[in-house]
């Protein structure tokens, strides 16, 4: 399996790198440093290439926009090759990738084209700069749009293997929480306890006889992996996966960014990933 993390270099993106490997460990998979310079580009090169008004500036500047891009580049190279010596040194299959795409949905496409079987990055930064904002606009767009699964993880989450593993579905939609619990248990082939969760609110509803009906459905699917059902009421969905996660010491959160009935829309994803201490893995299912 192929891992992207994606770095800036930041403290978030080192944590995000050092939970890359945890999941590598487990199969012994290969880590993809990839940084994209575009995207993160530092605030002397963007305070250089871009007028108070964050305008582009007249042609005449093109030129210096190629020559801070190619140093920048070759500064990037550096230090992703000595980041992947390390972790070969560590004992990880690790490689590193410099991306050069402005857009987010082009970035994207690039981790399609190299077959990537997980995206893990930082969730949002730590400061207050456009940087930081960037970092944090990237992570809520790369969870809506790539068709890879995402792992996000907060600059302040507490990294443990993921051993109590949190499965948000969607108690309604049978077939597609059947082809989500497999995907999501190809990335946590070991973990200890895996909790069904099924949030209902009142914009919602879901009865525990529907909930119950769907835990059998699915456990005529997977017979052996002993699952927990939880069936939880609360205002939001947000809430319910903030109570759930505490409740049961969770050490990851699970959920499809389109699910069924697209709980999981602009607003409630990026608040998720704003508040909550855990790592996110998300995953997108074919509508």
């Amino acid at each position: 399996m192929k891992i992207i993390a994606l770095t800036d270099f930041s403290k978030t993106a080192d944590k995000a790198v050092e939970y890359a490997k945890i999941i590598a460990q487990k199969n012994n998979d290969e880590i993809i440093l990839f940084h994209n310079i575009n995207a993160f580009l530092s605030e002397y090169a963007a305070s250089q290439i871009f007028d108070a008004d964050y305008q582009w500036q007249a042609a005449a500047n093109n030129e210096l926009i190629d020559t801070i891009i190619e140093e920048k580049r070759k500064t990037v190279a550096e230090l992703l090759q000595k980041q992947a010596d390390k972790l070969c040194k560590e004992g990880y299959k690790a490689t590193y990738q410099i991306g050069l795409d402005f857009d987010v949905v082009d970035m994207i496409a690039h981790f399609d084209k190299n077959q990537a079987d997980l995206i893990v990055m930082g969730a949002h930064g730590e400061g207050k700069s456009w940087v930081d904002k960037l970092i944090g606009n990237t992570a809520a767009l790369v969870i809506r749009k790539s068709p890879v699964p995402v792992i996000a993880v907060p600059h302040n989450a507490e990294l443990n293997a993921p051993n109590k593993v949190g499965i948000s579905i969607d108690i309604k939609g049978e077939k597609k929480s059947i082809d989500y619990i497999k995907s999501v248990l190809k990335f946590v082939p070991g973990a200890k306890e895996k909790f069904i969760l099924n949030i209902s609110t009142p914009g919602y509803f879901s009865t525990t006889e529907e909930f119950l009906i769907g835990t059998e459905e699915i456990d005529e699917v997977f017979e052996d992996k002993d699952f927990e059902y939880q069936h939880i009421n609360d205002d939001t969905v947000e809430k319910g996966i903030y109570f759930a996660a505490d409740l049961f010491e969770m050490d990851l959160i699970t959920f499809h960014s389109h699910s069924y009935r697209k709980i999981f829309g602009h607003s409630v994803t990026e608040n998720i990933l704003n508040e909550i201490k855990l790592p996110i893995l998300s995953i997108k299912l074919d509508d």
